[in-house]
């Protein structure tokens, strides 16, 4: 069998993938912190707020979900929301840090206005980053159900005997595994994952702002001098989400497989999706790329390696990769002549799958840093 057996449960797997984040608020928080020479901004104090309370809640829904305690962990997934909600807000105001200074004054965020003079309350965020995120609109609805008594507590109680259609069972319970569908909690988790998601976007955003100011300045110039290039660049980076995401995904699948073949695929497969962002892409307008500038310094060498390797043997046939030796071996016909050469799956990555992992994450924040730089500088209307 190609794969390998996993027998953990699809809501076991879902939680571990959400647990799996942990670890990103402290690495986050601390660059943040050290971003600039170690700088403190208002709008820091605000994001040390956001990470203590989105992991606190984050701990809180795994525990209660492992508990069966559903009703409990659901009304997490809308706190969890709220805390996207109010800082995406400093993001659509004119100056964020005097936004996070009303709000550590005690001011409410839903009487402070946005950069066009609209109040923040609930659902004009909600309506502004479902314009971007298409799933707000309808979680902070399905979840605001669980915060208020409503039909939603009454129907958890209460499910079919299955005898006929007017026979129906009623339990008041503390282990919600009989009431509650996997369904149910598999669409809780999922949700707490894509709003911790993209709030780790935002999140990283103001990171990358913070510690390249320059770069904020360039952004606005271009986005002032060329909307149309400013959106062609939006888009590209984008698209190497997308294929640092094909990487992963190819890396992943590695660890799942045993035969060779199929292994030297992925690893192409990787290799050429990590390189593609770096490569010279054609827009309408110009070229994009990414700037080696923003590989950490820990994975220069593993970055040049993996472009050294997709032009060598995967985009070209260089002579220098493939060390290639030709012999003239006499036969009794004559004279052939055998060439040998390096076996193209020699492994060079096998043991630093781990790094090409954390490589590529630290790459994608750093797209996803300069994407939230540009939407900071759009209009709604854009």
């Amino acid at each position: 069998m190609e794969s390998q057996p996993n027998n953990r449960s699809e809501i076991e797997k879902a939680l571990s993938k959400l647990e799996s984040s942990e670890n990103l608020y402290f690495k986050l928080a601390k660059e943040m912190l050290q971003a600039y020479e170690g700088s403190i901004y208002p709008l820091d104090l605000l994001a040390v707020g956001v990470f203590n309370r989105s992991l606190a809640i984050q701990s809180g829904f795994c525990d209660l979900i492992k508990s069966k305690n559903f009703i409990c962990a659901a009304p997490l997934v809308r706190m969890q929301l709220d805390s996207l909600l109010r800082f995406y807000a400093s993001f659509i105001v004119k100056d964020p840090h005097s936004f996070a200074l009303e709000v550590l004054k005690g001011k409410k965020i839903k009487d402070l206005k946005d950069n066009n003079g609209n109040k923040m309350n609930d659902k004009y965020l909600v309506d502004s980053l479902s314009k971007k995120l298409h799933w707000v609109r309808r979680v902070y609805k399905e979840t605001s159900g669980y915060v208020h008594l409503s039909n939603k507590h009454i129907y958890t109680t209460i499910r079919s005997s299955g005898k006929n259609e007017n026979d129906f069972e009623i339990n008041i319970y503390k282990s919600d595994d009989k009431f509650i569908p996997k369904s149910l909690k598999l669409e809780a988790i999922y949700a707490m994952i894509e709003i911790t998601k993209e709030l780790f976007r935002y999140l990283y955003g103001w990171v990358l702002t913070k510690d390249n100011p320059e770069k904020l300045e360039e952004m606005k110039n271009m986005i002032i001098s060329n909307q149309d290039e400013a959106k062609e660049r939006y888009i590209f980076l984008n698209l190497f989400e997308h294929d640092l995401d094909l990487a992963k995904s190819s890396i992943l699948m590695i660890k799942r497989y045993k035969k060779r073949d199929v292994k030297h695929a992925l690893y192409r497969d990787a290799v050429i999706s990590y390189a593609r962002p770096f490569s010279k892409n054609y827009g309408r307008i110009k070229n994009h790329r990414l700037d080696k500038s923003i590989v950490p310094s820990k994975h220069k060498v593993l970055h040049d390696d993996l472009l050294e390797f997709r032009n060598q043997w995967f985009a070209h046939t260089d002579i220098k990769a493939h060390d290639p030796t030709l012999v003239c071996w006499p036969t009794k016909s004559g004279y052939t002549y055998p060439i040998a050469f390096k076996n193209l799956f020699a492994k060079p990555f096998e043991n630093k799958l781990p790094e090409m992992l954390a490589l590529i994450q630290e790459v994608r924040n750093a797209i996803i840093g300069e994407e939230q730089m540009i939407e900071s500088q759009w209009s709604d209307s854009v």
